[in-house]
Order: C-alpha cells, then structure tokens, then sequence
C-alpha cells in the first residue's frame, strides 16, 4: 500500500511579494508524497506570474476571476487528490517535518482523528517567530479544544491543521458568505467530525501577521458581518452537538468579547450579539484594551471610554499603544 498523498490548499491573492518564498520552501518537506493546488484569486499584482514560475509535477497553478478565500478554498479542495489536507496561507511556511511528523502521528486516513501542531507569529523573518505554548498544545477532544479557545480567546494558526479527506468531506467544506475569520466558522465544524484532535508537538509551522491586505485586518462593516456570522453559525455547531453550561459559556463569552470590539462602530451588531451572548447565559468577561482605557474604563465605564477611544483614533493617536485586534481564537 502507497504512503498517504497530502494536499496543500493555497489560495493565493496579491501575494506576490511572498508566494514564491513559500512555494520554494515546499521542496524542503521531508514528506515526498505531497501535492500543491494554488489558486490566484483573481490578482491585480504579478502573483499569477510568480506562482506560475514554481509549477512542476507537484505544484499546480490556477487562476479564477475573485471569488473571496472560502470559495478559493473549495476549488482547491476539488481540485485536490490527496488523503490528507493542509490549508496553508500565501505567505507562510511550514517546518521541514511538519508533514512527515503529523501523518505519522495520524496514521490511516479513515480514523476520525484530526493533528495540529506548535505554530509562532512573525512579520518578516520567519527565524525570528515566537512559539508561545497555550492550553491547546495538547491532546484534546473537539468539545474540550473549542471550550478551552473561546475561553481563553486562543488561536491556532490554520496551516497548523493536518485533515483526513472523509473528515473534511463530511464537514462540508468552507461558507463562501463568510470573509472575516472564515476559519473560525470552517474548523470547528471540521473538527467535530473527528473524535480526537491529536497535537504533534516535532511539528511547526510559521504564521506571517501584520503586513498590508492581510485579511484578519479588515475593518469593514462587510467584514463586522462576516465575523458575526461566523461567530453565529460556529457556536450553534457547538451546541448541536454538546448543549452543557460549559460550551454555552464559552459561546457568551467570545460573542461578548465581539460586543467589546465592536462597539461603538455598529451598535446594531454589537446589539446583535450581545442577545445572543445572553441567550447563552451571559459572561462577565472584562473588555481588553491598554493602559488608557482601562483607567478611563475604572472612571467612566467601558462604552464611555471605547467612544473616546474613537475619538482618539479620529484624530491620529493610533501610536498611543490603544489599537485593538480581533483575534478568532
């Protein structure tokens, strides 16, 4: 019996400037049975070009009009022969055994089990990522992981992720309506198809963050409604499938941490989702932010001092250490 084929899910769009780096870095992987689909989303910059100049026999390069990444996704899953999938971003890398530990680690394609693996944050230099251990690098059940996240508004970078095709077939694939944090919406309902999230911890992969066009950073009221929707959407997967007071807090709590983000921008979403928040019994998670917001925060409540912190956006202060980030964890 042939080793396992695993696929490689690019979905690349004006990436130019860091698709070729990744693709060379696939000749690295110690795992040879291993295939590429890259598709360009439809680009106004030479990332076509440059991909195209790293086809072979394991790398295959399409091209579409823009459809949005979740769509991108799930051509690429059509188009793809593997026994194992890995979604892995235009711009990042992943270590030389990553493939080989994790398969490994799974063994037979058809067991519902699903790996991931150690990831770090960079912007640059992917020598100089931090690797910074959470609750999830362990072993868990699908339940325990996306209890312990939402919790602890912890992330796991998407490339870090090793599928069986029956897992990912039966999950249904990617929401093309969701844009912002799609993955939030797109994983858990992957993972609560197997019984047993499997961490690897010989294998790594490298997460590039805060460059320009990333998608995490948009800001849009398009892209409020996304993140809501998936929000939405990922704790009714949850609760069809263990509706206990532990993962419905854990669904209050990330849907209220939503609300501290949002607000004052689009109060109808954040109105939105704090309902939903209290449906599923309430959190009394403090809302993040620096040091001058808190100590407005202690004076004048949290709402007061997020409007002045608009306030203090709009007139150029972004260097005063108070900028929030949503993180999909």
């Amino acid at each position: 019996m042939s080793e396992p084929l695993v696929s490689l899910c690019i979905p690349a769009y004006n990436c130019a400037a860091f698709v070729g780096d990744t693709l060379s870095s696939l000749e690295a992987q110690r795992w040879k049975r291993w295939e590429a689909i890259v598709i360009d989303d439809g680009s106004t910059d030479e990332t076509l070009a440059v991909a195209r100049r790293h086809e072979s026999s394991r790398i295959r390069v399409l091209t579409q009009e823009n459809c949005g990444q979740s769509a991108t996704e799930n051509r690429a899953i059509a188009e793809a022969q593997g026994d194992f999938f890995v979604f892995l971003d235009a711009d990042d890398f992943m270590s030389e055994d990553k493939l080989e530990a994790q398969v490994r680690a799974l063994g037979d394609p058809s067991a519902p089990l699903m790996a991931t693996c150690a990831w770090g944050r960079f912007h640059n230099d992917p020598a100089r990522a931090e690797f910074r251990p959470t609750a999830l690098w362990r072993d868990l059940t699908p339940v325990e992981w996306l209890t312990t996240a939402w919790e602890q508004q912890l992330m796991m970078h998407g490339a870090t992720w090793l599928i069986p095709r029956p897992v990912l077939e039966r999950s249904g694939g990617w929401n093309p309506a969701i844009s912002l944090i799609n993955d939030h919406e797109f994983f858990p309902r992957v993972m609560l198809q197997t019984e047993r999230i499997v961490f690897v911890p010989d294998a790594r992969t490298f997460y590039r963050s805060g460059h320009e066009g990333n998608l995490s950073g948009h800001r849009s009221r398009r892209a409020w409604e996304s993140a809501l929707l998936a929000l939405e959407l990922s704790s009714k997967t949850l609760l069809n499938v263990a509706d206990m007071p532990a993962t419905r807090h854990a669904c209050a709590t990330k849907l209220m941490r939503f609300v501290h983000e949002i607000y004052p921008a689009h109060p109808d979403l954040a109105r939105r989702a704090l309902e939903l928040s209290i449906q599923y019994g309430g959190s009394d998670v403090e809302p993040e932010g620096g040091r001058w917001f808190q100590r407005l925060r202690g004076v004048v409540g949290w709402r007061m001092a997020r409007r002045m912190e608009q306030i203090a956006f709009s007139l150029g202060y972004r260097r005063m250490g108070m900028r929030r980030r949503w993180r999909d964890r």
